[in-house]
């Protein structure tokens, strides 16, 4: 089983692109990693972390699922995106990663 990257190595990768090849027709969808907050306390002793990718609008949208990403500097890493909707110029999808502690 392949290991997530931590809290603090998805933080290092703020405002860094995440590569999705989502059609083979279609160029690869590119998302920035907006923002990334600690959940403290979930409760059942678990924590976790969010994060925000955001992606241009009119470049088509990916729908709610795990998808593969390719990022520079952790490599391949498979996340469930959930579209959050549009952000200015921007449209943003979420993660939520929890962990047992």
């Amino acid at each position: 089983m392949t290991m997530l990257p931590t809290y603090e190595e998805f933080k290092s990768q703020l405002d860094k692109e995440f590569i999705i090849n989502y059609e083979q027709n279609k160029p690869p969808k590119m998302l920035l990693l907006k923002k990334i907050s600690p959940i403290e306390s979930i409760g059942g002793g678990f924590s976790g972390f969010g994060m925000t990718f955001a992606a241009l609008l009119g470049n088509g949208y990916l729908m709610q699922k795990q998808w593969l990403m390719k990022n520079e500097a952790l490599g391949d890493v498979s996340l469930f995106l959930v579209p959050a909707g549009p952000q200015g110029e921007f449209f943003e999808y979420n993660v939520t990663l929890t962990f047992k502690q």
